[in-house]
């Protein structure tokens, strides 16, 4: 960045609503950016359409490209929608353009030492609050399984797995690879695994060398979050499924038969 803005006050300690809220309205119109993007974390997917809606403007949710027009500097803002298309979204009328992007959409830049950043030091006017008092603390404590967003290697389950018991499978593998586990929204709907594990639109965008998607049909909501992996392998019984059009290599079959011959095999090497 050239410049950074940083507004030291303990009521921005942990994120409020309120606080951000009126903290980012105020500097947004005293700057008067042509473009505010913010990640589409949960808190930033809670501030964001606050921060639109206080200002006035539009927002796109949940982007996973972009582009800028050099000259004017309209944004297009790409998303995932329904019915397996992407969606381009422009904010032509109002300014500033808004929008929130999926964490792990971009690369991150190489950084530059040498650069020079300009810090800009402002303060929080005088505000209401929320009303909310934290009650009890959550300790951070470290996960022990590999993020998703880490690893050189995921296996990942969906609807074709058929049961919770049937997705320890997932785990198994990703065990004997080395690799995390990931998943479809409709495993994460189901509870049988945590929401961390998600991938896609709604979830996490990955990276990694290897993709091991086992059961899962490939839509396009999914496809968003690994179709950047260096390799896709699927595992389907349905030969006409979407993420046979985005794999480097496609198994047709059925996925338990496939993934417990794969274990086994891998035990049989590590013996």
């Amino acid at each position: 960045p050239d410049a950074i803005i940083r507004v030291d006050d303990a009521r921005f300690a942990e994120y409020r609503t309120a606080a951000y809220t009126n903290v980012l309205t105020a500097l947004v119109k005293k700057y008067e950016p042509d473009a505010v993007m913010v990640s589409a974390t949960k808190n930033g997917k809670d501030l964001a359409p606050r921060l639109a809606r206080r200002l006035g403007t539009g927002i796109t949710a949940n982007c996973t490209e972009l582009s800028v027009e050099a000259e004017s500097g309209l944004i297009s803002w790409n998303m995932p929608a329904p019915g397996g298309i992407m969606a381009t979204i422009l904010c032509s009328d109002t300014r500033p353009q808004m929008g929130t992007i999926c964490p792990g959409a971009f690369r991150k830049a190489d950084s530059v030492q040498e650069a020079e950043v300009e810090i800009i030091d402002e303060t929080a006017e005088e505000f209401e609050d929320d009303g909310v008092k934290l009650i009890r603390q959550v300790l951070n404590v470290r996960d022990p399984e590999l993020s998703i967003t880490d690893a050189d290697i995921i296996v990942a389950g969906g609807r074709g797995m058929g049961s919770a018991e049937n997705f320890g499978l997932i785990r198994e593998l990703a065990g004997l690879l080395g690799a995390a586990v990931g998943a479809s929204r409709v495993v994460v709907d189901a509870e049988w695994v945590d929401q961390k594990h998600l991938i896609g639109q709604t979830g996490k965008i990955v990276r990694p060398k290897l993709y091991i998607a086992c059961g899962i049909s490939g839509a396009l909501q999914h496809m968003v979050g690994v179709e950047k992996a260096e390799c896709i392998v699927a595992i389907n019984r349905d030969p006409t499924a979407p993420i046979f059009g985005y794999a480097d290599y496609a198994v047709v079959g059925d996925v338990i038969k496939i993934v417990s011959a794969l274990i086994e095999q891998l035990r049989k090497e590590k013996e």
